[in-house]
């Protein structure tokens, strides 16, 4: 058994060695033949996990083009969802001053890559209840509302913990575990937040007057004066401010949040590397990186069965070409 079996299980067999007696050696005996048959099993499904994939990348995109063939508009939401992309580039790009030098083409020349990842970018700010969806993600819809939905709750949680750490840092610092409640408080109060019949500034008031005891619990605890009235009433007309979503901490958090997004758009593996966690964003960092992991292999095996579409697409919103009637299946979006 110890030759056979994967190196994690090593210390199960030492364990087995040190067993005196028979009857709990042969049960732990066949414990670990159980382990070991499921560790075979994952290993043949990793194994064989890039064929399937491969597979089905193959046949998503045989489909696709079966349909495009047979509906010639089958394309026109995403391509008017990724042109939406490309006009928002060329605004930025027009508003920095960057445009092209006289004589040459009047449209400045913008990156594939960069379109298409900041069109995925898009996905988790839509408005699932108004916009339509782009045909090429139909499947992945209900996923990618999920991760919405649950990105907007993380928003707001980075901004509460900022908003307490900006005003009651000397008194929160070197106190993991009242970080730690805080953070509790204000998942379980803002869960069901996308929710329409939700309320929000209500639910933030509650938050903040929540937090405010949570700290004098804290302070008394301590033996240290508690929050005067002043401060609680700042603290929890912070929190309510949150509501507007041009308030400065929301943006600069969503700004943050977009950043790392981007960044892990741009990795071959994020999975392997994470990017870096901007600042601001430590509190929700666990969630954030399972997320945007979740979000990314999303992404991925996307790009993978519609790249050539995209590519089709961006050839001609970027560059003026006329789209195929049939794709090259070769081609890919870089």
């Amino acid at each position: 058994m110890g030759k056979l079996c994967a190196p994690v299980r090593d210390d199960d067999i030492r364990k087995l060695k040190a067993t005196g007696n028979i009857v709990e050696l042969l049960r732990q005996i066949f414990h670990v033949l159980d382990l070991m048959n499921m560790d075979m099993a994952n290993f043949l499904i990793r194994s064989f996990r890039p064929h399937f994939q491969r597979q089905l990348v193959d046949y998503e995109r045989t489909k696709f083009q079966e349909i495009l063939e047979e509906t010639p508009s089958a394309l026109d939401k995403t391509t008017k969802w990724i042109k939406e992309s490309v006009n928002e580039e060329l605004l930025s790009v027009s508003e920095t001053g960057l445009t092209p030098a006289a004589g040459t083409s009047s449209k400045p020349h913008l990156s594939p890559t960069l379109v298409l990842n900041n069109s995925y970018l898009k996905l988790l700010q839509w408005d699932y209840q108004k916009k339509e969806f782009p045909e090429t993600l139909i499947t992945d819809e209900a996923r990618l509302q999920e991760l919405t939905e649950k990105l907007n709750q993380l928003k707001i949680i980075a901004c509460l913990s900022l908003i307490t750490n900006n005003m009651l840092g000397a008194i929160t610092e070197g106190l993991p575990e009242l970080a730690d409640r805080l953070k509790r408080v204000s998942a379980v109060l803002l869960e069901g937040m996308n929710k329409e019949t939700f309320n929000l500034k209500e639910v933030l008031n509650s938050v903040g007057v929540q937090t405010c005891a949570e700290v004098n619990k804290t302070l008394v605890e301590r033996g240290l004066p508690t929050l005067n009235a002043e401060v609680q009433a700042n603290l929890v007309g912070q929190f309510s401010s949150i509501e507007k979503e041009d308030n400065p901490i929301r943006s600069l958090i969503d700004k943050r949040i977009q950043l790392y997004l981007k960044s892990l758009l741009g990795l071959p593996s994020p999975q392997k590397c994470l990017p870096p966690m901007p600042g601001g964003l430590a509190v929700i960092q666990q969630e954030l990186e399972v997320l945007g992991c979740q979000y990314a292999n999303i992404v991925n095996l996307n790009k993978q069965v519609y790249g050539p579409f995209y590519a089709n697409i961006l050839r001609k919103l970027l560059f003026g070409e006329e789209a195929t009637g049939k794709t090259d299946t070769s081609s890919s979006a870089n």
